[in-house]
């Protein structure tokens, strides 16, 4: 007597073995895994972990208004941080993503870094932090997954 057995979901490993009946596998990709994304980039990567952060009491009233931006309701959408360069930016930038972060307040984060392929340009950014915050938001998958689905090269579009 022939069986069948079915199942849904990634297949990984090997199978070793004799099966008299059919086996019927059906295999699902998951759109979210079409996402490319800059390895790296998120403030608490491995890559990044011995970067500094502001000494505690220091650079607090910039602190202070990043942070009151981030709560703020009438604030604008982005917060530019800019500078001259070695002016402790991503020091403050690292900083305030930590604390964001241990507060349940980061949604995504991208640190650039020059000379990196995909961390010296923009090219990944909307994709790395679209996946970042599915990652923290799990209700923004299916609808993330649905707009892969309708365009499989929306990553690619500029």
């Amino acid at each position: 007597m022939a069986s069948t057995n079915s199942f849904s979901g990634h297949n990984y490993g090997v199978q070793i073995g004799s099966n008299p009946g059919t086996v019927i596998n059906t295999f699902s990709e998951d759109p979210l895994d079409k996402l490319p994304i800059a390895c790296g980039a998120e403030f608490s990567s491995y890559a990044d972990q011995h970067e500094d952060n502001c000494l505690p009491g220091t650079r607090t009233e910039l602190r202070e208004t990043i942070a009151e931006w981030a709560v703020s309701p009438h604030g604008k959408c982005i917060f530019w941080l800019n500078g001259m360069a070695g002016t402790g930016k991503s020091t403050i930038a690292r900083t305030v993503a930590k604390s964001f972060k241990e507060n349940g307040q980061l949604g995504a984060s991208f640190f650039f870094k020059r000379g990196e392929a995909d961390r010296g340009n923009a090219k990944r950014l909307i994709s790395t932090i679209t996946r970042q915050l599915v990652t923290s938001h799990g209700d923004l998958a299916p609808l993330v997954s649905k707009a892969i689905k309708n365009d499989p090269n929306i990553s690619q579009i500029s």
